[in-house]
């Protein structure tokens, strides 16, 4: 009854490839228990492999109409979105080469966005330098990759390499190296 085509073994592994007037999907068994289902979810318009008997519930991984593909969600807002509901990290990414992460843009910056539900923090790199880099075990380049100190700030002349703090722009107090090498204040 909506089967359009079954392999079965008795007892095994069985395929079912089903079309109805709602959902069109192949259907994986083994042991007479669903495993799996692939195929074009007809109620939200998504391909969706999805875990046990069908594709309406248990999507875990989900393509829509206009691209987006989801993992754990079945409404993706992003070209790939990932959605862990437990305390379990959401994806964990492993290389054996030195950058396991590539994150890049068009438009010349690229930025990485850490953000909880109450709070936002950006961690952002900009332009074709090392602005920003972290080395273990602690050590910060401010315009270096090579830091040689727990800080190491570098730039190219007397206005970018220095230290400026200020308090609601009232207060401000400055060092730099000039460009012959002495420190200012």
């Amino acid at each position: 009854i909506g089967n359009d085509l079954i392999l079965h073994n008795e007892g095994g592994v069985s395929a079912e490839i089903q079309s109805t007037s709602g959902d069109s999907f192949i259907r994986f068994t083994d042991g007479g228990s669903h495993k799996f289902s692939i195929g074009f979810d007809n109620g939200d318009s998504t391909f969706a492999i999805s875990t046990g008997s069908g594709l309406s519930n248990n999507q875990a991984f989900t393509i829509k109409n206009d691209g987006n593909i989801g993992i754990g969600t079945t409404s993706p807002t992003r070209k790939l979105q990932v959605v862990e509901t437990s305390a379990n990290s959401a994806v964990n990414i492993k290389s054996l080469g030195d950058y396991p992460l590539v994150v890049e843009s068009t438009d010349g910056t690229a930025g990485i966005r850490f953000k909880d539900d109450s709070a936002q923090q950006e961690f952002w790199y900009r332009g074709n330098t090392n602005a920003f880099y972290i080395e273990n075990p602690t050590k910060l380049g401010l315009g270096t990759s090579d830091p040689k100190n727990q800080l190491h700030i570098s730039g190219s002349d007397g206005t970018t390499s220095g230290i400026r703090q200020s308090r609601a722009g009232a207060k401000i107090w400055s060092q730099e190296i000039d460009s012959s090498g002495r420190l200012q204040w």
